[in-house]
C-alpha cells in the first residue's frame, strides 16, 4: 500500500508544506505503509518565504503529480491550515480522480471544498492528523489490516 501526500504547496512557508507531510510519512512507514511524498529532495526552497508554483515549469509539476499518483492506491490530500483548495491540489485530485484512486482529505478545522473536489472525494476527516495515522495501525501482529476500510473507518 502506498499513500500519496497531496495538499496545498504554493503560497505557503517550506515548512507550512513539509511539516505534516513529514510527520505523516514517519508514523505511516512505522506502519509499513509506503508514500509518495511530492516534497521529498526540495530541501533547496527551505529558505523560500513563500513556495511558489513558479519554482517549477507547470509541465513538470503535472508530470510529477502524475508519476507519484500512478504509484499509490491512495490519495490523502492535507490541508493543515483549512486552505480549501489550491491550483495544485486540484491537479491532484483530478489526476487521482481519473486514475480511480480514492481520494481522502484531512484538515484540522471544517473548510469549504471547492464543489468539483466536494465531488470526487471519498472522506473528509477533521482533526487530529496523529488520530487518523494512528487508527490505520492494527497494532497486533505489526500491519495494517484493510487498509482502505481502516482508513474509511478513521474518516467518518
Amino acid at each position: 500500500m502506498r499513500v500519496y501526500l497531496g495538499g496545498p504547496i504554493n503560497g505557503l512557508t517550506y515548512g507550512e508544506a513539509t511539516n505534516w507531510r513529514s510527520l505523516a510519512e514517519a508514523r505511516l512507514n512505522q506502519a509499513n505503509i509506503q508514500v509518495y511524498n511530492p516534497m521529498a529532495g526540495k530541501e533547496h526552497l527551505s529558505g523560500r518565504e513563500s513556495l511558489s508554483w513558479l519554482d517549477a515549469p507547470p509541465n513538470v509539476i503535472a508530470a510529477d503529480i502524475e508519476r507519484g499518483l500512478a504509484e499509490c492506491d491512495v490519495l490523502l490530500l492535507g490541508f493543515p491550515n483549512s486552505i480549501p483548495t489550491s491550483l495544485g491540489s486540484m491537479f491532484e485530485a483530478g489526476f487521482a480522480y481519473a486514475m480511480g484512486i480514492p481520494i481522502y482529505i484531512w484538515t484540522r478545522d471544517s473548510i469549504n471544498l471547492h464543489p468539483f473536489l466536494n465531488n470526487m472525494i471519498s472522506k473528509v476527516y477533521v482533526g487530529n492528523l496523529f488520530t487518523l495515522v494512528a487508527d490505520l495501525w492494527n497494532g497486533e501482529g505489526g500491519g495494517i489490516v484493510h487498509f482502505e476500510d481502516r482508513l474509511g473507518e478513521a474518516l467518518r
